[in-house]
């Protein structure tokens, strides 16, 4: 199960439920294709969903995100 969770309120607002064969990173990719508030507020997520791809789509909808980089993902500390 892939939640999205408001963190002040621990309520889960949306989730994805993953099978056997699913792999969580496209589903995390449709959850930001989704709208939760016209609010500001932050994405986090951890090494796993740390994608060009959702990056790049989170920066489209001028939003920000914290992502969690691993060593391998040197890269990513520039952006």
């Amino acid at each position: 199960m892939l939640n999205v969770v408001e963190t002040a309120s621990k309520i889960v607002i949306a989730h994805r439920e993953l099978g056997a064969k699913k792999s969580e990173i496209p589903e995390f990719q449709k959850v930001l294709e989704m709208e939760f508030s016209d609010k500001p507020f932050l994405y986090t997520f951890d090494a796993l969903n740390t994608q060009v791809e959702s990056l790049n789509g989170i920066e489209a909808k001028g939003k920000r995100y914290l992502a969690k980089v691993k060593g391998n993902q040197k890269h990513y500390l520039n952006r």
